[in-house]
């Protein structure tokens, strides 16, 4: 959820190479947890919810305290066969499911020793997929797609899933990424087309194709992260932070990109708090400052990551980044 991302502005990071920030509090590793490729996190900040896309499980981690995390529980289910993308709200967390079933799966974690499924939701090979990228708000999940698909499922009764919408978006192609703005506009990054897709969501059961940017900036886009009128995208193998106003069919306005190698790392995590932008890869750190959009300065912070970045979540000052059988906990205070 884009409110947990964006709680408040670290401090402490000398730019570009400083040793105040990113430094790591806790590496927690355990092989039953499996190749972990997207994660949510509680609305209280005590528990992660993970998903590995080799194995049909979600894994409950205790993180309230990030210097002594541990592994409460994992949840197998057949259900869960092919999970490609998790959210949360309350007391439940929402699985998407690509092949071969197509679905999504809601699951009560009040207890986060005993969880309890609760619905499955009709199939649909287009609105569920593998690799879906997800993004909620006002209990409506958004995904976006390898199959071009934009769909909108109502997730307030997680005792009845409700698919709104779903549609094909003929300008993109290789969906990867999607964030939502205040006033209900979705960006979605196409990896293959270099392009940021806008679709009005005002209405989520008639979702409508906007208009698309197109830059090189957005070659294999990843990652996107929308904050106070702009949308900030990452991607594939370099930093490339940028900005759109955000309102439907207005002409989008490149800031800037920072085109910066990871060394070859082709698995990155990206994240935005405050006027703080956070690249994790493979085997560095990197951290932004974004105060000014049109001036972004920062770079590689002298730190490395002992386990492979797939994914985060972020709790006030601290990012949770996870990959396989693994989480590390880190100061981004």
């Amino acid at each position: 959820m884009l409110s947990k991302k964006l709680m408040m502005a670290p401090s402490g990071i000398d730019y570009p190479t400083g040793e105040n920030g990113l430094n790591t509090i806790q590496d927690f590793v355990d092989g039953t947890m499996g190749d972990i490729r997207r994660a949510a996190i509680s609305e209280d900040g005590k528990h992660v919810y993970a998903i590995a896309t080799d194995l049909d499980h979600v894994a409950v981690i205790n993180v309230e305290d990030p210097a002594n995390m541990s592994l409460v529980s994992i949840y197998t289910s057949a259900a869960l066969d092919g999970a490609s993308g998790i959210e949360t709200y309350g007391d439940y967390i929402f699985v998407i499911v690509g092949a071969p079933s197509y679905h999504m799966v809601s699951i009560n974690v009040a207890n986060p020793s005993n969880l309890v499924q609760v619905d499955i939701s009709s199939s649909s090979s287009q609105t569920f997929y593998n690799d879906s990228h997800t993004v909620i708000k006002d209990k409506i999940i958004y995904t976006a797609n390898l199959t071009n698909y934009v769909s909108a499922i109502d997730v307030s009764n997680p005792s009845n899933l409700d698919i709104l919408d779903s549609f094909d978006i003929i300008a993109g192609d290789r969906l990867m990424g999607i964030c939502i703005s205040d006033s209900n506009n979705l960006y979605i990054g196409s990896e293959a087309n270099d392009r940021i897709i806008t679709v009005n969501a005002q209405d989520p059961a008639n979702l409508v194709y906007d208009t698309y940017h197109n830059s090189t900036m957005y070659d294999h886009i990843d990652n996107l992260v929308y904050s106070e009128g702009l949308v900030y995208s990452q991607r594939y193998r370099y930093t490339a932070i940028s900005g759109t106003p955000d309102y439907p069919g207005g002409a989008y306005t490149y800031l800037q990109g920072l085109t910066e190698e990871h060394s070859g790392q082709n698995t990155v995590t990206f994240n935005l708090l405050g006027s703080t932008a956070f690249v994790i890869s493979n085997a560095r750190r990197y951290a932004y400052d974004v105060s000014d959009p049109t001036v972004m300065v920062g770079g590689y912070v002298d730190k490395s990551m002992n386990y492979i970045s797939y994914c985060n979540v972020v709790r006030d000052s601290i990012m949770f980044v996870l990959g396989l059988n693994s989480i590390t906990s880190i100061d981004i205070s």
